[in-house]
């Protein structure tokens, strides 16, 4: 099989999901009309125009951008880089692994 990543918690339930080769273990469960607020806010976006394969098929550091994500000032790469470190510890503390595990 492929490579297992982690896609958030729902205490209640963990499973995997099976998207285009790959797994995904565990999802994030929101409140309802919380997806869209968090669309509106912009702290989300849709992806146009990219194939959930392509994103994918890409190694696990890159996939943001081939999504579209892009960093437009030294405000966002500073928070990128808490974002990061938050990603690190969190993966230690919680699931035992190091980013080296992770393709990092």
């Amino acid at each position: 099989g492929g490579k297992v990543f982690f896609g958030g918690l729902v205490p209640s339930e963990r499973q995997l999901l099976q998207i285009s080769g790959s797994y995904i273990w565990g999802q994030v469960l929101l409140p309802p009309h919380m997806l869209q607020e968090l669309l509106l806010k912009g702290a989300l976006e849709i992806a146009h125009g990219v194939k959930i394969q392509e994103v994918m098929d890409a190694p696990l550091s890159n996939r943001w951008a081939v999504a579209g994500g892009r960093l437009e000032s030294i405000n966002d790469a500073s928070a990128g880089l808490l974002g990061d470190e938050q990603q690190r510890h969190w993966y230690q503390r919680y699931l035992g692994l190091g980013l080296e595990k992770l393709g990092r």
